[in-house]
């Protein structure tokens, strides 16, 4: 139920920008037939009942989900599509994250409630009003074809829906009953007495936006205005001075009667009138251009923005396998796991912030094994065009003292926190060990290990400042090796090894990166001045410098791994 009722607020806020829309146009366009005020509120409640819609570039629809859960850690993510509303909330939102989990967890506990409450109470008023009105007219007597007229009321309305009756009080002047008439046939017609009840249910749903009750009191206006017109074009511009003073003796205030959503009172009479006595016929110009701005706001406010994070999905996916894979390891299966944190349009492009985990397996003599890979806080960039994505930029922060750095640069702040790559990473290796496993067809296999025969050695430098213990690990049965040197970088470094006169050298799978070795009575020991620079890291607020988890010289001792060894 709180799912259903926060796509019903993202419905609603999408549908309160077409609303400030036809206000816009209803002041620009007063001249224009009443007819089309009608239309553009028929728009809006198609905006608010339907929960889909075609996408399309033209959208001024900031967003169609400006209220979301980030999926992490469950807290409420505001994407308004302006930036300044985006970033002052969310702000608030992480600046206290812990009290704004809990209260939003509560809040979207009993909301469904209060939601459903407001329901009930809007219902029971709607058949309250409507028992009351039918009880001051259950002694009409019957004067013509579906009108009655009756001794208890003032002001003549229309009641019912599947078989409205017109009912007209037994006061009424004899000469305004022609009027009066007309205009309530002419709501019959119109079917009006149809989509006040639509709007009145529609309102219920929506009972929380005020923007929406401001347009049911506007919607019931130009409607009256509508009939006004209609009756005017039907009896001719020469009654408009006796349909006025037939207005204001039918204008006895009866407010039960006006409110109710299962009849038609006369309403707005003032206003009314003066639209009736200024009432020309509208020039054509001013019907074209009315109805081309009808055309505009259906397609600009009844369409979606182009691109959402369940269209791109496939489409990131795409582009991180085509960005990180080692054209020279055709024979390894590539896989990716992804999380989507948030995107930004700008113009015609998105950035789409996530976490990305990229590995590559191969599985030779019953061993599969992870041979490379990254996990990596990333900013992919796409073109849109016609609906369709385009690749342009794939961003990712350096290794080192400038990786928290480069993460802040390039993730909006409300984001960058969330950005750790072990919030995600038990689930992204999962994801990728259940794809390698159903490509080798290895259903039911749990372990990824070296076969039973094989054994690989492991050499560890026991001495660096960093967490992790720097580890080079070589496999001799395919001479791959994986080295491993800080807990603070996202590269893997992996590739074949070999060992020639006393010197080992590492060279990695994207032949970036080379790291050599001299032999040692123990192990290997690691030479700075002809490896690949090795990024350095601040291991704590107090250091002064950074530091290099393998310096040069570093020790690394040397131990065996047997397959099943702790």
């Amino acid at each position: 139920m709180a799912n259903i009722l926060l796509k019903l607020i993202n419905m609603s806020i999408a549908a309160s920008w077409l609303v400030l829309a036809v206000l816009l146009v209803r002041l620009i366009f007063k001249k224009a037939p009443k007819f089309i005020m009608c239309a553009l509120w028929a728009f809006v409640g198609i905006r608010l009942i339907c929960p889909f819609s075609i996408e399309s570039v033209l959208s001024l629809i900031p967003s169609t989900n400006t209220i979301t859960n980030d999926g992490v850690t469950a807290l409420p993510v505001v994407n308004a599509g302006v930036e300044m509303i985006d970033e002052g909330v969310n702000q608030y939102i992480r600046n206290n994250a812990v009290e704004t989990k809990h209260a939003f967890g509560n809040i979207m506990a009993v909301l469904p409630a209060i939601w459903l409450i407001g329901i009930a109470v809007m219902l029971i008023y709607m058949l309250v009003s409507y028992l009351r009105i039918h009880h001051k007219v259950r002694e009409a007597m019957p004067a013509g074809d579906d009108i009655w007229v009756c001794d208890h009321i003032g002001t003549p309305f229309i009641l019912g829906v599947v078989r409205p009756r017109i009912y007209l009080p037994s006061a009424m002047r004899e000469r305004d009953v022609e009027f009066v008439i007309a205009h309530e046939r002419a709501h019959l017609q119109r079917f009006d007495h149809v989509w006040k009840l639509l709007g009145f249910v529609i309102l219920t749903l929506h009972w929380f936006n005020p923007l929406m009750w401001a347009a049911y009191v506007l919607f019931g206006r130009d409607i009256e205005l509508a009939c006004d017109e209609k009756v005017i074009k039907q009896l001719g511009i020469d009654i408009k001075k006796p349909y006025s003073e037939a207005l204001i003796n039918c204008s006895v205030p009866r407010k039960m009667i006006s409110a109710c959503p299962l009849a038609f009172g006369e309403v707005g009479v003032k206003d009314r009138i003066k639209s009736v006595l200024s009432y020309k016929k509208p020039a054509f110009w001013v019907i074209v251009v009315a109805s081309v701005a009808l055309a505009v706001l259906a397609v600009c406010f009844l369409t979606d923005p182009v691109g959402t994070e369940v269209d791109i999905d496939d489409y990131i996916s795409s582009v991180i396998l085509e960005q990180n894979r080692n054209r020279e390891s055709d024979d390894h299966f590539c896989c990716e796991e992804h999380t989507i944190l948030g995107t930004r349009r700008i113009g015609g492009r998105i950035k789409v912030y996530a976490v990305v985990y990229y590995t590559e397996y191969s599985f030779i003599d019953g061993t599969l094994a992870s041979e490379c890979g990254s996990h990596i806080p990333t900013v992919i960039t796409l073109d849109v065009k016609n609906g369709e994505y385009s690749f342009v930029d794939y961003e990712i922060p350096r290794d080192g003292s400038y990786n928290q750095g480069d993460i802040k640069k390039m993730f909006p702040w409300y984001l960058w926190r969330l950005t750790s790559t072990q919030l995600y990473v038990e689930q992204h290796k999962e994801g990728c060990l259940d794809q390698a496993r159903a490509h080798f067809e290895l259903f039911g296999t749990t372990l990824v290990t070296n076969s039973d025969d094989k054994t690989f050695r492991q050499y560890v430098y026991l001495e660096s400042p960093d967490p992790m213990t720097p580890t080079v690990t070589l496999r001799e049965q395919d001479n791959s090796f994986s080295f491993s040197y800080s807990v603070f970088s996202s590269y893997l470094a992996h590739g074949n090894y070999e060992i020639s006169d006393g010197e080992l050298i590492l060279r990695t799978y994207d032949g970036d990166n080379v790291y050599f070795f001299e032999q040692t009575d123990n192990g290997w020991r690691f030479v700075a001045n002809k490896s690949s620079k090795i990024p350095s890291y601040r291991y704590s607020g107090n250091s002064p410098v950074a530091q290099c988890p393998v310096p040069d010289s570093a020790e690394f001792v040397s131990f065996v791994v047997e397959q099943g060894a702790e």
